[in-house]
């Protein structure tokens, strides 16, 4: 991984050094192995548009997950142990097998039966064998490059429905985005496109961003709110949790682990709790003006609305150095 790099820039005051920490670029490459998912999977109002507003999230995990082991062994056609699926997608724990295996076989039934996306063999006690449609639309050939860390680093489980929704979204728009991975689009756009309405897409994203996998660059606010210019979106490299505590040791090792505590809980009030870069410049400032000045300031932007631009660690640190100005 690259290495945490504003950490180890020169000090040049608290704003100047917020100006130099850079977006980092995430190249698909960059990604490493990922798993093509069909493009119209995600745009097609029947199909993840439709589990999404149906809350039928258990389809939607089991055909990603699908779609992930037939890559792995490279074929259109594959058997499946119930159990195993049952134990990947956290099917009823703590039941027994023969319930896991009902609801495996129910999940598999629809995405047959109601998707259209697999052709579904069962024979009693044995395996699931299922087989990709030739009208499974991976036939197109336009698709969705979802990172193996997706189910390896825990998102799969741990997102919520809107969520992974959303992320499969940020994959798809980036490589069209006038600077790819950066894309910029509107809600209307969104919710037309992909067929939902707008609280998923606006909950979803903004989610994504609380937990540190996304970054937008929220557009300046005018007297012509609706038709103020989209948001920038870009989805973040991807870290496995060891990573992520790699760099938070890092920090703490920079400021200390209080400061570092005390900073995450301040961002969190601004939903940027899991932001490294939120954490250290908050870090810095307590250091530089006090806790309570900083917790202070903190309170007074936290009652900004979530899409203002100006609720940031950034605003925080320009409030504190305007008011250390004129004193």
């Amino acid at each position: 991984m690259e290495p945490f790099a504003f950490l180890h820039r020169p000090y040049c005051g608290v704003i100047a050094r917020v100006e130099t920490i850079p977006a980092e670029p995430v190249s698909v490459a960059k990604r490493g192995a990922t798993v093509p998912i069909p493009r119209a999977f995600m745009v097609r109002p029947d199909l993840a548009p439709s589990m999404l507003t149906e809350s039928d999230e258990r389809s939607f995990d089991t055909y990603l997950l699908l779609k992930r082991y037939a890559f792995e062994k490279k074929v259109s056609s594959l058997p499946v142990d119930p159990q195993v699926l049952a134990a990947e997608l956290q099917i009823a724990p703590g039941k027994d097998s023969k319930y896991k295996r009902k609801l495996v076989l129910r999940a598999l039934r629809t995405l047959s039966r109601r998707y259209g996306l697999v052709d579904l063999d069962l024979k009693w006690g044995k395996e699931a064998n299922i087989t990709f449609r030739a009208s499974d639309p991976g036939s197109e050939g336009d698709l969705i490059h979802v990172p193996l860390g997706y189910w390896s680093y825990g998102l799969a489980k741990d997102l919520t429905h809107a969520e992974k929704f959303t992320f499969l979204v940020c994959l798809n728009e980036e490589p069209h985005g006038l600077a790819p991975p950066f894309w910029r689009k509107n809600q209307e756009y969104l919710t037309e496109k992909y067929s939902v309405s707008r609280n998923p897409i606006t909950t979803g994203l903004n989610g994504l961003q609380k937990l540190d996998l996304l970054t937008i660059n929220r557009s300046r606010i005018t007297q012509d709110y609706k038709n103020r210019a989209p948001n920038q979106y870009c989805l973040k490299l991807l870290l496995s949790p060891e990573e992520r505590a790699a760099k938070w040791k890092q920090l703490e090792n920079e400021h200390s682990s209080e400061l570092v505590s005390q900073a995450r809980a301040l961002a969190a009030t601004i939903n940027y709790g899991n932001d490294f870069t939120s954490a250290d410049q908050l870090a810095t400032a307590i250091t530089t003006y006090g806790y309570q000045a900083v917790s202070n300031t903190t309170a007074e932007i936290a009652t900004r609305q979530p899409g203002n631009p100006k609720r940031s660690a950034k605003s925080i640190l320009t409030y504190l150095e305007n008011a250390a100005k004129k004193k």
